[in-house]
């Protein structure tokens, strides 16, 4: 088991440190916290794992020991029924993320979903592509609400699943075309139960899908390098020509695909605690320097992301706070604070006070 315990005390640290911090990776149905989630399942009858005591439910959620990204994001199976169609759901936990967000001195994020499963296949299935708008919608008005509650400032991502079991992802296209509030698009591969399937597959239709969001303006993020290789990296960048990398830890295991995205500075979005636990980088790598800390020996532009919180039980301060005890320096992570402000989806102007406010805060040129 890793030893992922920190007090209110490295909590209030780090805050210190790191007043102003800027999130580019993060699921907003992997922020949900096990208090809420309680109630929603509880509220809808749904089956509860253990003996059905809340201490049985939040220790199912949370993933200690790292086995499989498969593994890592098994306790979908009891909170994705539980907002699923229900867009006052979606709302609060959009409106959470943003409380939570604020508590750690966040003061820009980019939270991404799947619409397709938000709304869930049963609701697709009676109201199409409306439903999809309206679990979008329902989303944009809790991040609203939070950002007037709480003084961040959030934008959305959309995920299109190579591989999902209901609609299309040209349908998460046309929802990043119609809202403002949609700065991106982000493609992950839905991996198997056992095995790995190949990040960013080359398929015709996937090709077409990113000319399209490049012709219309549509910024786009890609997970790879993470259940599998440095090829699906290279994939990603040179054939999708994708803004940002999702994780993008494996771009290490080769030295010309790690030494294009050095060169390219393409962004790598990275979450230390998930990285373990995920199993993208394994135990047995230990012995090892983790890649995040390759990237900022040498200078790569990456980002520090709590992807899941649901499942590490700690939201961005706790990937901060793991960083730091691999050897990040101070100006090592400030400078990935801005390497996300510089990365972000925003629209111009809004990145140029961003980045200027980063910058000013951590004494830092750009």
């Amino acid at each position: 088991m890793l030893d992922n315990y920190y007090t209110t005390a490295d909590y209030a640290k780090c805050n210190s440190e790191f007043p102003k911090k800027v999130e580019l990776h993060v699921h907003l149905d992997g922020t949900i916290t096990h208090k809420t989630a309680w109630e929603l399942v509880r509220s809808k009858q749904l089956p509860l794992p253990g003996n059905g005591t809340y201490e049985d439910f939040s220790k199912a959620l949370l993933i200690t020991e790292p086995e499989s990204l498969h593994h890592f994001l098994s306790p979908y199976k009891y909170i994705t029924p539980a907002y699923a169609g229900d867009m006052a759901a979606n709302e609060r936990i959009a409106y959470e993320y943003c409380m939570n967000a604020a508590k750690d001195n966040i003061i820009y994020a980019e939270v991404r979903f799947s619409p397709h499963k938000s709304l869930g296949e049963k609701e697709y299935n009676r109201l199409g592509f409306a439903g999809l708008e309206a679990v979008v919608e329902a989303v944009i008005r809790g991040i609203e609400r939070g950002e007037k509650d709480f003084g961040i400032t959030v934008k959305v991502l959309l995920t299109a699943y190579y591989g999902w079991s209901y609609g299309d992802q040209f349908e998460v296209l046309k929802l990043c075309q119609k809202y403002d509030k949609v700065v991106g698009m982000d493609l992950c591969t839905k991996q198997p139960d056992n095995g790995v399937s190949d990040e960013a597959p080359v398929t015709a239709e996937l090709l077409f899908l990113f000319e399209e969001a490049k012709k219309t303006g549509v910024k786009t993020t890609i997970h790879a390098g993470e259940a599998s290789g440095p090829k699906a990296i290279e994939r990603a960048k040179d054939y999708y020509r994708c803004d940002r990398i999702g994780h993008g830890y494996h771009a290490v295991q080769d030295p010309v695909i790690y030494k294009s995205c050095l060169e390219e500075k393409i962004h790598l979005e990275c979450c230390p605690w998930s990285s373990l636990l995920t199993a993208a980088v394994k135990p047995s790598d230990s012995h090892r320097k983790h890649p995040i800390v390759r990237f900022a020996e040498d200078e790569a532009n990456f980002s520090l992301n709590s992807d899941d919180p649901t499942f590490t039980g700690k939201f961005i301060n706790g990937d901060f706070i793991l960083a730091q005890s691999w050897g990040l320096t101070k100006e090592q992570i400030s400078q990935s604070i801005l390497n996300a402000a510089l990365a972000s989806f925003l629209p111009e102007n809004e990145k140029s006070k961003l980045v200027k406010e980063i910058a000013s805060t951590y004494h830092l040129k750009y």
